[in-house]
């Protein structure tokens, strides 16, 4: 698999990448025909991400097929030949990858279309017009440190997430 790994280090002492690429090799010691990728480059560095999909390539040359779990829709287009999408336990549709488009897959993983998902002002004014009240309202909230006067409403169906990239501390 083209590793510098020392053979009898601890793979607890391994980084994650290290760790998959150790998972990958168990797998083919085994000759697996089928390898089940669950987001494997939710922490990896784009260096290492490189290195995996270099594998994946190689691993197709060689008859292995790989089911490749993942929300990146950059990663999926290059790596893939086909899709599938689930959604809630069911079968929603597959294909020849070519055959479709980031939004086209992200409509059918979401079940309606992108311009529906995040219209922020439409969802609001929808539960404001409805007449419905505020599910939290805060008026002039302030730590006396860093936020001062901080106002807003949340109406039911919406979420909101506050953080600070300047302090400890962050608000859901």
């Amino acid at each position: 698999m083209g590793s510098n790994l020392n053979p009898r280090q601890l793979v607890s002492t391994l980084s994650v990448a290290q760790q998959q690429m150790v998972e990958i090799a168990r797998a083919l010691s085994f000759k697996a025909e089928v390898l089940i990728m669950d987001e494997p480059t939710a922490s990896l560095t784009d260096k290492e991400i490189t290195k995996l999909f270099q594998i994946i390539g190689d691993l197709k040359k060689q008859g292995v097929a790989i089911v490749y779990i993942s929300h990146r829709m950059d990663e999926i287009f290059k790596i893939s030949n086909r899709f599938t999408v689930l959604r809630d336990g069911e079968w929603i549709a597959s294909g020849p990858i070519e055959e479709t488009n980031p939004d086209h897959l992200v409509k059918l993983m979401v079940g309606r279309d992108l311009k529906d998902l995040f219209n922020r002002t439409k969802a609001s004014e929808k539960t404001v017009s409805s007449g419905a009240a505020p599910v939290l309202e805060l008026k002039n909230v302030s730590d006396h440190t860093i936020v001062k006067e901080v106002s807003f409403k949340i109406y039911p169906g919406e979420i909101v997430c506050f953080g600070s990239y300047h302090c400890k501390r962050s608000f859901v």
